[in-house]
């Protein structure tokens, strides 16, 4: 379950469009995008799921279901990624040994 948290955490990071990038000076594109997704890592191995998800955009869309059991979905809003961490940290802590 671990291994299949990490996979889901990553796929929100790679498939999040408008991601808020903010003030970084004078850094490139890329490594604008590369803080952006160290600082979300950051927070999400802290167990900050709530200001990870301040991260993204306001109108984020991201995967959410299971694509076994065919109940999956791409979503919008950051609101429902607040939900989706908070049910995935919230049950997760059952697999954790």
């Amino acid at each position: 379950m671990k291994r299949h948290m990490q996979r889901l955490l990553i796929a929100i990071a790679v498939m999040a469009v408008g991601m808020s990038i903010g003030s970084f000076g004078q850094m490139s594109e890329t490594e604008r995008n590369r803080e952006v997704v160290k600082r979300w890592f950051d927070l999400i191995n802290r167990g900050e799921w709530r200001q990870a998800a301040e991260v993204f955009a306001p109108d984020v869309q991201h995967h959410l279901g299971n694509w076994q059991t065919g109940t999956e979905a791409i979503v919008r809003g950051r609101q429902v990624l607040i939900d989706n961490l908070e049910d995935i940290y919230r049950t997760g802590a059952r697999y954790k040994s």
